[in-house]
């Protein structure tokens, strides 16, 4: 190779260019690739999906579509500004080369004045052999830096495109788990069902209807109607009244729970009283037993999973935990923590923990203590 073949302009076939051609970088280049095909095959997925979408869905599609454009056009900046580093690299390289010729220059001028004063001390150094001498350091030098260059532009390169190919990969991946969580909501809320008044098999009321409670088998359905409790026999949709529970209650009944493992239910009334009801061999439901130790209106009752505890939530404040003994309820224990209505009452599966919210703005947790017995 010649001096001039270095200096001559550099096109695509050239060191410089191929050094680019490495195996780890064609990978990069070719995943690059890839990525941004990715990309437009998905917007264009995405683009089909969209049409099928209804009317109704159009801002949905909206957002969706913005979410798309903007990705798009940040993967563009991403892009424009790998081009824009790129472009600095290149600027280095050049910059790196002209201070190498212009050093190399400066040292031939050097070693040329140097050499006039051997040849005035040595007559046999020709000056032929002097030129062959300075091809060969210069071919050595030029090599030397080419080689140092294709290093450098690699490396930076390798670096730059890993990092963009990373931040485009991590953007890409968000983006389509976007559209196929938007995909997968589409289909369930295409397939969503609703719900229609059966006009034959409802029932108007001319009570108030407070309360009401499905037993375990969905076949008897009970209904507080001001303070009375209206027992309905249940069947394929159908509501038949077959008992009209009475003169037990004197005020509206705001609460009712069935029991699962017994034909038992219990109510609870703003006439301060919780009253148990059980049923005969008949199915017909009688009075059993009246808790009436609250001083204020019944909101709330739950069951522990056992069926054998009874907690309730009242106007007046407190909760009441009230335990079956010999097939008789009493109130074993009552928390007063609250300073106002008790709303609400929930009790986790293993009934070891309860939560209760009142009208106070609170919301309180009890756990049930290690040495209490079941």
């Amino acid at each position: 190779m010649n001096i001039s073949d270095y200096l001559k302009p550099r096109n695509k076939d050239s060191i410089l260019y191929k050094s680019h051609s490495t195996p780890n970088l064609q990978k990069l280049c070719f995943e690059f690739n890839n990525l941004l095909n990715c990309i437009v095959i998905i917007y264009k997925e995405h683009q089909q999906f969209q049409a099928k979408f209804h009317s109704e869905e159009q801002q949905e599609k909206a957002v969706l579509n913005e979410k798309c454009i903007n990705f798009l056009v940040e993967t563009q900046l991403n892009l424009q500004s790998l081009k824009i580093q790129l472009q600095i690299s290149i600027d280095k390289s050049l910059y790196f080369v002209n201070q190498q010729i212009k050093s190399i220059c400066e040292k031939n001028i050097i070693d040329i004045q140097t050499q006039q004063n051997l040849e005035s001390k040595n007559k046999d150094f020709t000056k032929k052999d002097y030129l062959k001498s300075q091809v060969k350091h210069c071919e050595h030098v030029y090599e030397s830096l080419l080689s140092n260059i294709t290093c450098l532009l690699r490396d930076q390169l390798i670096n730059t495109i890993k990092q963009h190919i990373s931040k485009i990969s991590y953007e890409f991946k968000n983006f389509l788990s976007q559209i196929l969580n938007f995909q997968r909501e589409q289909q369930y809320s295409d397939q969503i069902f609703t719900y229609k008044l059966i006009e034959d098999y409802s029932i108007k009321q001319k009570e108030i209807c407070c309360a009401m409670a499905l037993n375990k088998d969905n076949s008897i359905i009970v209904v507080g109607c001001n303070q009375y409790i209206k027992v309905f026999e249940f069947n394929k949709g159908k509501m038949k009244q077959i008992q009209l529970l009475k003169n037990k209650h004197t005020n509206n009944i705001w609460t009712l729970n069935f029991m699962k493992y017994s034909k038992q239910f219990i109510s609870g009334s703003y006439d301060n009283s919780i009253i148990l009801w059980s049923a005969n061999q008949n199915n017909q439901y009688f009075y059993n037993q009246k808790l009436d130790l609250h001083e204020g209106n019944i909101y709330c009752l739950v069951l522990n999973i056992q069926e054998d505890l009874i907690i309730s939530g009242s106007d007046d404040k407190t909760i009441r935990f009230w335990n079956r003994k010999n097939d008789k309820w009493f109130c074993q224990q009552v928390i007063t923590d609250h300073t106002d209505s008790v709303f609400g009452l929930s009790l986790n599966e293993q009934s070891n923990r309860l939560i209760s919210c009142s009208y106070d703005k609170s919301i309180l947790v009890m756990q049930l203590s290690q040495n209490q017995s079941s």
